[in-house]
């Protein structure tokens, strides 16, 4: 999965680069750069900084892209199992409690 190495950061000058699992490495000048973290979240499609190079390590960078894919397939999980209410049935539960104030027979 991994593909960059830490001799390629510090000789790339600038360009953007993949370390592989949507990690980039965004070089905007030869030893400097920064860490982005691409993610889709209800099928929207995102980016989440991890850093600055070299102040962050690549091996740190990597640590954090695992640990938001773990909370990203947990969220995606949650909502995947979450069931958005119908009209229909939310007027039924309404209608169901709002019954006994009601003028007339129902």
């Amino acid at each position: 999965m991994h593909t960059l190495k830490d001799s390629q950061l510090k000789a790339a000058s600038s360009g953007k680069f993949s370390d592989g699992g949507n990690l980039f490495v965004i070089m905007t000048s030869k030893g400097r750069g920064k860490f982005i973290f691409r993610y889709s979240l209800r099928k929207r499609r995102r980016e989440m900084g991890l850093g600055t190079y070299p102040k962050t390590k690549l091996c740190e960078a990597r640590e954090q892209a695992y640990k938001w894919r773990a909370i990203l397939r947990d969220k995606e999980r949650r909502a995947e199992s979450e069931v958005t209410p119908t009209f229909a049935s939310l007027f039924a539960e309404t209608f169901d409690k709002l019954r006994p104030t009601l003028k007339g027979k129902s």
